[in-house]
């Protein structure tokens, strides 16, 4: 989320506005004041939300209730002989106090739970007020009929616009303050990657109490003013729809920008006023204005502002510049990180953990996602961190870049160490060749006879190139299926085979190139057109539907089919699954994973696939369950299901596969029949890397 970079002049900007607005209330008399106090009011409590939603990404619909205390214990207090000054920041504490207890319970849910949370709190709020009783004036509220008084002059109307304004004014200079410093940044890391940032030392739960405390202060801060100001107060006054206001000021404005509430308090009070003549169409032109507001500008009227403005530039510290050099960052040091290309953000992930000064630097798969050139870099800045005496422990699928770089290494399968020692060592080891390649006693049962078919191929991939960011994952790929053929992609982790899966079943667009399938082009096609066409993926990880039934998953293997569901269909899947016979009303949520396996095959062959998309299917599983996947998926093979299926188990793919192709770094380096590639040591180095 964008704000306006050069802090000193943003805050001389904020000063401007703030004599600007003086200046407003100098030249103005009677209900404009009140109008210019409740704008400058409505801009406090905005700005105390853009703490809470534009730093932390945490959203409240019951700002209200904050709204409310800070009125009611302002009101309160100076009823009961305080004086306004003293009662002012107590309300704001008390507000901070009630901010800090709802994140307790806040911290434990995300999402709509949050914002049901906040609503929830708002409620309680408003009803605690009516069941007051003398103290909150129950239902009838309180009459503030003393004015605040300074120099021992009660303050007019116009003093208290005044006061409104340099609080606003005063709230927006301390934002700007606060997501420079050390809090805000850890608040916006926190927002973007909680798990990132509790590896840096902070602490999300700590960071985001302290978001909704400042947030609730600044917010109390505002309905503070407001007793004096309306002369009575009531729960009434506090309604849901002013959390809904608070919210649509921020968005409106720009969610994390400094100017963003004062632009959204312009829109969501004057905006109203203006229209007030208009009586019952008042409330339907505003809200018709606020959804063009939001679908021309998405990101506010400030965030869009700044993102067509050049950014200043914050010069890095020396420390900060001797790590960046250091990784080979070359790009700019203003640009925001998501942004940035692949592979400099993940150097600056790097120089993020160096700047710490470890001395241990865990790496947890560096090289996914990048290139074969952009891996080779980032092995060689690897070795470098290595050599200047940083213990690097590195967790990574691509063996080229193991072998290439590591004094020792550690094999791991399902959990279990399985091998230990040097590179060389790696290679030959047994155990290892089996993790990656599969034994030479699969249980998996090969075509009685050679597989004879027709010529023309049912599946044809021309020069696919595909990928999730700047760099391609998938580069110039070949490959094509024939009908009643069992195709088989191998390749490591990070080779591209689930990429291909993916943009075969329209689930990723190509870059470039064509998926012709059954006479036709597919490439440009959504997902679900394919799926009906009868390209049928079954993903990798299952996904299948949790909170259904294990029946009611396979009778939706059939909704793109536009027929209707024989019951005997579904019976003769439950036959060929044994296992999900006995879990059929269980929810699918609740089974083993080899059980869910079975069941996302079941649900793909639902489907009446032309031709039947396996993408991991032996991924995490025991090995008696792979077993009975492996027999299942012979038997298809041989009733005349067509099959492309993707396994980590190179051997064990290949024991039931008529054809095979080889990815490594996303180009297909081998191919041939499964006879040939199981003797192709290039199958070998694929997986492990050359010696």
């Amino acid at each position: 989320m964008p704000y306006l970079r050069s802090g000193p002049a943003m805050r001389l900007g904020i000063a401007g506005l703030t004599a600007a607005a003086l200046g407003l209330v100098a030249l103005t008399a009677g209900y404009s004041h009140f109008v210019i106090a409740l704008m400058a009011l409505t801009t406090v409590a905005g700005v105390g939300l853009n703490v809470l939603l534009g730093l932390t990404g945490l959203i409240s619909f019951g700002q209200a209730g904050f709204y409310a205390i800070g009125a009611y214990a302002s009101a309160i207090l100076t009823l009961h002989g305080v004086s306004f000054w003293l009662a002012l920041p107590a309300a704001a504490l008390i507000a901070a106090l009630v901010g800090g207890l709802v994140a307790v319970p806040a911290m434990r849910v995300k999402g709509p739970y949050l914002a049901m949370l906040t609503i929830a709190f708002g409620f309680i709020v408003e009803h605690g007020l009516i069941e007051g009783g003398e103290l909150t004036g129950g239902q009838n509220g309180l009459v503030v009929t003393d004015a605040p008084s300074l120099l021992g002059e009660p303050l007019s109307p116009a003093g208290l616009a005044v006061l409104a304004v340099l609080a606003a004014g005063a709230s927006l200079a301390v934002f700007d303050i606060l997501a420079r410093s050390r809090l805000g940044r850890a608040m916006r890391a926190v927002r973007d990657a909680d798990v990132a940032a509790a590896a840096l030392g902070f602490d999300p739960v700590r960071v985001k109490t302290l978001a909704f405390a400042i947030s609730a202060a600044l917010t109390g801060l505002a309905g503070a003013v407001l007793p004096p100001l309306m002369l009575f107060i009531a729960p009434s006054s506090f309604p849901f729809s002013q959390s809904i206001l608070f919210v649509l000021s921020v968005i409106v404005g720009g969610a994390g920008t400094v100017l963003g509430p004062l632009l959204g308090a312009l829109v969501t009070v004057l905006l109203p006023e203006a229209l007030s003549g208009l009586a019952e169409y008042r409330l339907l032109f505003f809200g018709v204005a606020t959804l063009a507001v939001l679908w021309l500008v998405p990101s506010g009227l400030v965030g869009s502002l700044a993102r067509l403005l050049p950014r200043g530039r914050d010069a890095p510290a020396a420390a900060e510049g001797e790590v960046l050099a250091f990784v080979g960052y070359r790009g700019a040091l203003d640009r925001p990180a998501a942004e940035l290309p692949h592979v400099d953000r993940r150097l600056v992930e790097i120089a993020r953990a160096l700047a710490g000064s470890p001395a241990v630097l865990l790496l947890d798969e560096p090289a996914a996602g990048l290139s074969r050139a952009d891996t080779d870099r980032l092995a060689r800045l690897i070795r470098r961190i290595a050599d200047s005496g940083v213990a690097v422990v590195l967790v990574e699928h691509d063996m080229p870049l193991v072998m290439g770089i590591s004094d020792h290494i550690l094999v791991m399968d399902a959990g279990r160490p399985i091998a230990r020692g040097t590179p060389a060592e790696i290679r030959r080891d047994p155990a290892v060749l089996r993790a990656y390649l599969g034994g030479a006693d699969t249980p998996a049962r090969p075509r009685s006879a050679p597989w004879q078919g027709p010529a023309d191929a049912v599946l044809s991939v021309l020069d696919l190139t595909a990928g999730y960011g700047a760099a391609p994952v998938l580069d110039g790929v070949h490959l094509d299926v024939r009908p009643g053929e069992t195709v088989a992609l191998l390749g490591a982790n990070g080779a591209g085979k689930s990429t291909a899966m993916r943009a075969l079943a329209g689930l990723l667009r190509p870059v470039a190139g064509s998926v012709v399938f059954d006479d036709r082009r597919v490439d440009a096609l959504p997902a679900h057109r394919i799926a009906r066409g009868g390209l049928v993926l079954v993903p990798e990880g299952r996904q299948v539907f949790p909170e259904l039934t294990v029946v009611e998953n396979i009778r939706l293997g059939a909704f793109g089919r536009g027929s209707p569901i024989d019951p005997a269909e579904v019976e003769r899947l439950l036959d060929r699954f044994p296992r999900l016979r006995d879990r059929a009303a269980s929810r699918a949520g609740l089974l083993s994973g080899g059980e869910q396996q079975m069941l996302a095959i079941a649900r793909g062959l639902m489907a009446h696939p032309r031709i039947l998309l396996l993408d991991e299917p032996s991924l995490g599983l025991a090995p008696a369950m792979i077993n009975a996947l492996y027999a299942t998926v012979a038997e298809l093979r041989d009733e005349g299901v067509t099959i492309l299926i993707v396994d980590q188990m190179a051997a064990l793919a290949l024991t039931v596969a008529d054809r095979g192709y080889v990815l490594e770094q996303g180009r297909v380096v081998a191919r041939g029949t499964a006879a040939e590639l199981s003797a192709d040591k290039g199958l070998e180095a694929a997986y492990l890397g050359a010696a």
